[in-house]
């Protein structure tokens, strides 16, 4: 009998044609780690019957979750992160006020058989960095789980070899800058961090109805969320706590260039402000800065355009919001 081991799984993502059909998975991910699960609700018969203890409950809903981290990489059509915004032109992600129609099937290769979730939406979603890797993280919600793959085998995931022309991305690839939103992101506006994340959240309705255990399609039923936690190899000015008292409308751009050449990535956030700027003093080395902030609209209304995705050698881009 097989045994499941983590070194021989395999996580792979396909973009479904008809939401809840599972389909043939069709990019493999360079996968840490992913948990998917479903939770069903027991229904609990509270009559007095003359016994100790209840009768067999009943079964009820089920609710559909994963969660998983890999590696970023140099991908110029990700899916994962298409799917998240919704909208992908002329290599730009951009957000889609509704996922309607837009769903993925999950395929995982856990030795003793594949996991198979249909109909699912990402609902959070987190780019990460450090000195070991740049990373993509994330929740999702699922419509649809079958423990033993009816669309996906195990040999044909394993036929999803990585494309090695996608190098995972590395900090030494990494470029940050922020400052005012108004002005141009260029040099002077570089800073130097040790680790960071940009986290992405989309709140999903999560109906459920007669006939069916399961849920309505999910889609985003409440306002965009976002953070920025970014941590800075020293403490060297206060321009950080100026910037949060003030209530100072900034923009951020996390910029990846790989160096063969083969591609490049940024993530752009016009609307920011700072929250947290946390400097303790807890020993006699250098006094270490962290910042944190909320991503929003500005006051002119204008939604934040935050991913591009596509080969450029444009280093100055304008991140003034419209």
């Amino acid at each position: 009998m097989a045994e499941g081991t983590g070194y021989l799984s395999i996580a792979a993502i396909g973009k479904e044609s008809v939401v809840n059909t599972a389909i043939n998975a069709t990019q493999r991910l360079r996968n840490l780690e992913w948990t998917p699960d479903s939770e069903y609700a027991h229904l609990l018969d509270e009559s007095l019957s003359g016994q100790i203890a209840r009768v067999t409950p009943e079964l009820g809903m089920v609710d559909i979750r994963g969660s998983w981290r890999c590696y970023d990489t140099y991908t110029l059509a990700n899916i994962l992160i298409e799917h998240f915004f919704g909208t992908l032109t002329a290599g730009a992600y951009t957000f889609d006020n509704s996922l309607v129609g837009k769903s993925l099937t999950w395929a995982i290769e856990k030795t003793v058989s594949v996991w198979e979730l249909s109909g699912v939406k990402i609902n959070e979603l987190t780019l990460s960095w450090d000195a070991d890797g740049v990373y993509l993280a994330g929740t999702c919600i699922g419509m649809g789980i079958v423990y033993t793959g009816a669309q996906n085998t195990t040999a044909e995931l394993a036929a999803l070899l990585p494309n090695t022309a996608q190098r995972m991305k590395m900090a030494p690839d990494l470029n940050v800058r922020l400052g005012v939103a108004s002005a141009a992101l260029g040099t002077p506006e570089e800073i130097k961090i040790t680790e960071g994340s940009i986290t992405l959240r989309r709140p999903m309705a999560e109906t459920h109805y007669n006939s069916t255990r399961n849920i309505l399609e999910p889609s985003p039923d409440n306002f965009l969320e976002g953070t920025v936690e970014l941590t800075l190899t020293r403490y060297d000015t206060n321009q950080y706590q100026t910037w949060k008292s003030g209530n100072t409308r900034l923009a951020l751009r996390v910029y990846f260039d790989e160096e063969a050449g083969a591609g490049t990535q940024e993530w752009i956030i016009p609307n920011l402000v700072l929250t947290d700027t946390p400097s303790p003093v807890s020993g006699p080395g250098f006094i270490p800065l962290s910042v944190t902030g909320e991503i929003a609209i500005g006051q002119d209304r204008v939604a934040a355009n935050i991913v591009t995705s596509f080969d450029t050698t444009d280093d100055s881009i304008n991140t003034t919001a419209a």
